[in-house]
């Protein structure tokens, strides 16, 4: 007969044997969750508002003590347990719970997302919070240089969590003044904005009374703010808060240039009779006389304005106030580096360019000129971008123009001879080989080619075409190509 002792050792051994296999198991299990993915057990590269930071890979192993409430998470294999019942339920459990985002500011602070709640905050790296985890974003992008982070988008603290400025609506820092800015901007229950600039110290050098404030060295050297005050008028300060052209104008633009005499830039001025005029960044003005209107050229004459004043234009020097061509023609556009297309009172078009005079004088018989914009990789800007025009007669016929070489051909039935399909066409210059292509038609896999000296060609069914000095590539489809000259003829 089985004693009491027998009976209690087999039923000890029962449950030890219960105990390994569900041992087993449950590793076999974590282990298969684990390969799986059905619950995150390793870190991962985290990227927050374009800054670099990292995930623990393991909050037993992290580079820096975590604050108390972490190991509070701790279950079998770092909360897998939890989180897999948590999945189970359907109940969404952020990555950060686990394995924490965090980003190395100094031995000292070290912004940490809290694991419980979603929110960052700084810890010392020994277990304590410098900074309660109390925010959705805590901007660093400014700590190195100028030792400040941004909470949230609405307040700035320096390195010792000291406030500089809060409760802003959104927050924009400038690390290109030496010493840094802070332009807040401040909405009121309306949600109606005003914008105001303090130091790093939280001394406004403007109160946040303004509409708008633009500052950088996109709109300047930098040091300027352009501001747009309650009665909407436009005013320029410096980086220290002093008003550089005193009271305030319609518009205001900063423009470069690399005229000695303006020190690299100047403005123009528009006042608040409506008139226009150019000056240093101290108000002293350039121009005898103001005008209606000032147009800035697209390229590189920074320096050369397109001047209105009773209804007629004409070109002049922004900072010598030279009359470069006769305030007189009806409107003068800008075509490229040191070219405009101009047209008469009369409705006569022609083509000026500032060192050679008219290059294509305005003639009764031209009706328009278009720009075929070069398709080279030169940049606007550059001495090497040129374009073509398309000049159209009081007859209605076409010829390409160009500053290098003039006409290209007599004028002749171009457009007219491609019909309705011209209406959804694009144009091209390749200037290096002299050639303007013109696609129409279905998908625009139609070409009429237009050479210098040569008869425009015409080509059909091309998906793609590629121009070369002496002859062209034709592309048909994916697998079909052939070579041709400018006169149509197959190159074997």
């Amino acid at each position: 007969m089985e004693t009491m002792v027998e009976s209690n050792i087999k039923k000890i051994k029962y449950l030890a044997k219960k105990f390994i296999i569900s041992g087993i198991l449950i590793a076999v299990f974590l282990f298969a969750v684990d390969m799986l993915r059905v619950a995150i057990l390793r870190g991962h590269d985290f990227d927050e508002d374009g800054e670099s930071g990292s995930v623990c890979e393991s909050l037993k192993n992290t580079e820096f003590e975590l604050p108390y409430h972490y190991y509070n998470l701790l279950s079998a294999k770092e909360g897998v347990l939890t989180e897999l019942i948590r999945k189970i339920d359907d109940e969404e459990i952020d990555i950060n719970t686990f394995h924490p985002y965090y980003k190395y500011l100094d031995d000292n602070h070290i912004i940490l997302n809290d694991g419980i709640n979603d929110k960052l905050g700084i810890t010392d790296g020994k277990g304590h919070w410098v900074l309660a985890p109390e925010y959705y974003s805590i901007g660093s992008h400014y700590y190195e240089k100028l030792g400040i982070l941004v909470l949230n988008h609405s307040s700035v603290i320096d390195r010792d969590g000291n406030y500089i400025v809060s409760g802003c609506s959104d927050i924009h820092v400038h690390d290109e003044i030496k010493g840094g800015r802070i332009v807040v901007e401040i909405r009121d229950q309306n949600r109606n904005s005003r914008y105001g600039v303090c130091d790093l110290s939280g001394n406004y050098i403007l109160e946040p009374k303004y509409k708008k404030i633009e500052y950088g060295n996109n709109i300047g050297d930098g040091d300027l703010m352009y501001v747009v005050d309650e009665e909407d008028r436009n005013r320029v300060f410096d980086s220290t808060g002093k008003e550089l052209i005193e009271g305030g104008y319609e518009s205001i633009s900063f423009v470069y240039c690399n005229n000695k005499i303006a020190s690299g830039h100047y403005f123009i001025i528009q006042d608040v009779d409506g008139k226009w005029y150019t000056c240093d960044r101290y108000g002293k003005e350039y121009m005898s006389s103001r005008y209606d209107a000032l147009y800035k050229c697209k390229f590189a004459e920074n320096e050369i304005l397109i001047a209105k004043k009773e209804g007629k234009e004409g070109i002049i020097n922004a900072l010598t106030d030279e009359v470069i061509l006769d305030i007189n023609y009806k409107h003068i556009k800008h075509a490229e580096n040191g070219v405009f297309i101009v047209k008469t009172m009369d409705g006569e078009v022609g083509i000026y360019e500032l060192n050679k005079g008219f290059v294509l004088e305005p003639s009764p018989s031209y009706s328009s000129i278009g720009i075929i914009c070069d398709d080279s990789k030169a940049k606007q800007d550059d001495e090497q971008y040129h374009c073509a025009y398309m000049v159209t007669t009081k007859d209605s016929k076409n010829t390409i123009f160009t500053i290098e070489d003039g006409f290209f051909m007599e004028p002749q039935d171009i457009i007219s001879r491609l019909g309705e399909a011209y209406e959804e066409g694009g144009y091209q210059y390749f200037s290096k080989n002299k050639v303007v292509v013109i696609s129409y038609g279905d998908e625009l896999q139609h070409r009429l080619v237009l050479k210098y000296g040569k008869e425009p060609l015409e080509i059909e069914r091309a998906s793609r075409i590629s121009i070369f000095e002496n002859y062209i590539w034709v592309y048909v489809g994916d697998n079909e190509s052939y070579a041709i000259n400018y006169d149509g003829e197959r190159i074997e």
